[in-house]
């Protein structure tokens, strides 16, 4: 379709009445944003899973006495003075979690928190800094390149033996995700045929 004429504009009171009601692009932009929003929701609201706190206590506790303060959970059973080096955790929830994976726990639980602080920074980066990428260099190839540091850095995540490696990981996986969910989003919602000044 070519550019609206003068009367078109001031009839025009909804998109709908230039786009139409139900069509091909519709249908395609719903199943897009339907895909992109559970990949997203993976991401970003996984955390709540990645992280789960199981109840934890030192390794060198009986089994009469675990759980019944929160100094066992610090500190050594045999010296009470030593603070604990290896923890057991409840698996009966979740086997496993980045918290029991790293022993996240006593003066160690800070850094629960920083891997998702790390993934928004990822965002903030990717969405304040790099967002001009894809108009001098083509959305296409950009939207790749962040789909694949996306992958590459959450395949890197389920692969890191210690906690450093899980949070820069987890920062160019918010770098990939928000970039290719700018890009993508921009494509497909400026893939229309009509121009609407």
């Amino acid at each position: 379709m070519s550019e609206l004429t003068e009367e078109e504009k001031f009839k025009t009171k909804h998109i709908a009445d230039i786009i139409g009601e139900w069509g091909v692009w519709q249908r395609n932009l719903c199943i897009y944003v339907f895909i992109l929003t559970a990949i997203l929701a993976y991401n970003d609201l996984g955390f709540s899973f990645f992280a789960y706190e199981p109840e934890y206590w030192c390794s060198d506790v009986p089994i009469a006495y675990q759980n019944k303060t929160e100094d066992m959970k610090c500190r050594q059973f045999a010296n009470s003075s030593e603070l604990c080096t290896e923890w057991k955790y409840n698996t009966n929830e979740f086997h496993k979690s980045i918290i029991s994976e790293f022993n996240l726990v006593c003066d160690r639980s800070k850094y629960a928190s920083l891997t998702q602080s790390f993934y928004m920074l990822g965002y903030l980066v990717s969405g304040l800094i790099l967002s001009f990428l894809p108009d001098k260099y083509g959305r296409r190839p950009l939207c790749w390149i962040y789909f694949c540091i996306e992958i590459i850095s959450l395949t890197a995540c389920a692969l890191s033996v210690n906690i450093q490696q899980y949070i820069i990981f987890r920062l160019f996986a918010g770098i990939g995700g928000c970039g290719r969910t700018g890009t993508m989003c921009v494509t497909r919602f400026f893939n229309i045929d009509i121009q609407i000044n």
